[in-house]
């Protein structure tokens, strides 16, 4: 019987909580079959370089350099050999778009939001939450202080936290409720995150502003986009009007979210 595959690796310039032998691209290797050795550094003559964006220690590797990016980032293809992220767009088989959502574990229970039994849905009485941890996003912070006004939102992230600390677990929080606010942190093509995944799965009708080809990824049926309305008013409007009506909300919980019946998880 043929021995495993084996790579050498190494990871640069990521976040510092970043785990390099707990990730998702360890664990895809070792799942197709490969036996990984983990380089700490150049010296070690790895196969290739998984590099972020939060630093220049790239440029120390010789080897093969994939840039991976979990932020709205252009990837720059005369430094990496391959990249990695959110946009959409076509380098001749040197790029992959890899969203966030794709490699977060919510996006399982994401595909089977729309079989929650009714009992469950209408068992939300629960308005809407926040679970945001920075204040990057006038847009987002703005919205969420308009709604509020009229209405409170439970904000249960590190940021405007008003329920007396923020959740352990977002998605057992957000499950509670009818609305999920989920304003990414900027606007650029393809960047979508976790944030609108998060909600669905929690079953859920996420409030989603973002990325503005969304709705050429996500079922609109499934969510209420911000670009849809003029205005916070009109939007607040509509989360009163499909709120309060059972039917509706009902219909928005359990629309597929994806706009295929069986989105494909992105693998290397």
């Amino acid at each position: 019987m043929p021995g495993k595959k084996q790579v050498r690796l190494a990871f640069c310039d990521l976040a510092p909580d970043w785990d390099a032998r707990d990730n998702y691209f360890a664990q895809t290797l070792e799942h197709a079959g490969w036996e990984i050795t983990f380089c700490n550094g150049p010296e070690e003559k790895p196969d290739f370089v998984l590099c972020g964006t939060f630093g220049f220690d790239f440029l120390k590797y010789d080897c093969c350099r994939i840039q991976f990016s979990g932020e709205d980032s252009w990837p720059d293809l005369n430094l990496y050999d391959y990249a990695m992220g959110f946009e959409v767009l076509d380098f001749d088989g040197r790029y992959l778009r890899l969203p966030l959502y794709a490699m977060r574990s919510s996006w399982a229970p994401a595909l089977t939001k729309h079989t929650v039994p009714d009992e469950e849905l209408l068992a939300k009485k629960k308005f809407c939450n926040f679970v945001v941890s920075n204040d990057y996003s006038n847009e987002r912070n703005e919205f969420f202080a308009a709604l509020n006004a009229h209405r409170p939102v439970d904000s249960g992230g590190g940021y405007m936290n008003n329920i007396g600390g923020p959740v352990t677990d977002k998605l057992a929080f957000q499950r509670g409720y009818k609305f999920s606010i989920a304003y990414e942190n900027s606007r650029g093509p393809g960047y979508c995150t976790e944030k609108i995944v998060d909600a669905f799965a929690a079953a859920t009708v996420p409030i989603y502003w973002g990325a503005p080809d969304v709705k050429q990824e996500f079922n609109p049926a499934a969510f209420l986009c911000a670009d849809d309305y003029p205005d916070t008013a009109a939007l607040r409007q509509s989360m009163r009007s499909t709120g309060t009506m059972k039917s509706s909300l009902r219909c928005a919980m359990r629309r597929f979210w994806h706009r295929t019946e069986a989105p494909a998880r992105h693998a290397m």
